[in-house]
């Protein structure tokens, strides 16, 4: 039995787009939300952190991410009551 469903509002966090509405144009268009990690946000160097080869542990395999833009934000996280550090 099918049952009618009302979607009354959405909202997210997303990489590359400051809406849902941008976030599905850039999925359309089908352009790439992911950049370059800046240098404030690696732990280690570059040169160090990357394993650009295989799998190794504690490396990652690409300096490219889906980054918000604004991630310094205070309080709980938009939408989701979670505190920055949870």
């Amino acid at each position: 039995m099918r049952s009618p469903v009302a979607i009354v509002s959405m909202g997210a966090v997303l990489p590359g787009a400051s809406s849902v509405e941008a976030f599905g144009a850039l999925v359309a268009e089908g352009r790439d939300a992911t950049v370059e990690v800046p240098a404030a946000r690696w732990v280690l160097p570059p040169q160090d952190a990357l394993s650009p080869g295989g799998p190794a542990p504690d490396r990652v395999r690409s300096a490219r991410a889906g980054l918000l833009d604004d991630a310094d934000w205070q309080g709980p996280l938009p939408g989701f009551d979670l505190l920055p550090h949870e």
